[in-house]
């Protein structure tokens, strides 16, 4: 009789183990959305990619591209533009938090497998799972164009946005430097759409008239009578590139306003 009560005991103890292998969420609970744990998606973590790029969905809809490389990552939301550069910080129990140049995290990846997306429209999380690798790698920057050309797209795409006219300006750009500066006009125009419809964003957009794109020894945003000037390293790659999170945050805006895949 002992033998037997052992034995279940025993049964027990290994069907709990397979319960929590299974779920896989506990960790991420804190971030759930809502639901609650069943919904987090799981992966093993052998089919996660240690480096290279990988596609993910995101149970709440959408997906994104992500690319990492060694202690950093790049990232792409469908439906947007910009690419993001993220570093990652380790965080408790042997999770890895990945955020952008602003402090704000934007993936996490538990010891299990399991990942968790950050947005404005789930600021708690919402989860993810690996669907294979990346068809294309993320580029640094978007192929060179016509300078003059992505300015008045990105003009007329944030005129649009902020119902008023913003102009986008930029002199004296060295050919080395093109690629990175219309980089910098699209991920502006990206974040003053995401100012647009957020809490407060209009009535800050009613003092933008004008953006301004110059070449610096450091990415940097800066806001003054209606000007915001975005300075560029273009020899930094993205490093050298403020983010629409950093943008936002020159122009005044809240946590609220980014990020928005």
């Amino acid at each position: 009789m002992a033998t037997a009560r052992r034995l279940r005991s025993r049964g027990w103890v290994a069907q709990g183990l397979l319960a929590l292998v299974v779920t896989g969420a506990p960790v991420a609970a804190a971030c759930a959305p809502p639901g609650g744990i069943a919904r987090l998606a799981v992966v093993r973590p052998n089919d996660l990619p240690a480096a290279g790029g990988g596609r993910y969905l995101v149970d709440t809809g959408g997906g994104f591209i992500l690319d990492r490389r060694g202690s950093a990552a790049l990232l792409k939301f469908d439906g947007r533009r910009e690419v993001w550069l993220l570093s990652t910080v380790r965080g408790p129990r042997g999770d890895v938090f990945f955020q952008n140049d602003v402090g704000q995290p934007l993936l996490r990846l538990t010891r299990l497998g399991g990942v968790t997306v950050f947005t404005r429209q789930r600021p708690l999380g919402a989860a993810a799972r690996f669907v294979g690798p990346a068809s294309t790698a993320l580029a640094s920057y978007p192929p060179p164009g016509a300078l003059p050309d992505a300015l008045v797209v990105a003009g007329s795409e944030a005129s649009q946005a902020a119902r008023r006219p913003v102009s986008f300006r930029a002199a004296d750009v060295e050919p080395a430097a093109v690629a990175a500066i219309a980089d910098a006009a699209v991920v502006t125009s990206e974040a003053i759409g995401d100012l647009a419809v957020s809490p407060g964003g209009p009535a800050i957009l009613a003092r933008l008239s004008q953006v301004e794109l110059v070449r610096g020894r450091a990415a940097a945003a800066s806001f003054h009578s209606g000007v915001i000037s975005i300075a560029v390293a273009p020899q930094a790659g993205l490093t050298g590139r403020p983010s629409s999170a950093r943008i936002l945050q020159a122009l005044g805006a809240g946590p609220s306003a980014s990020p928005s895949p």
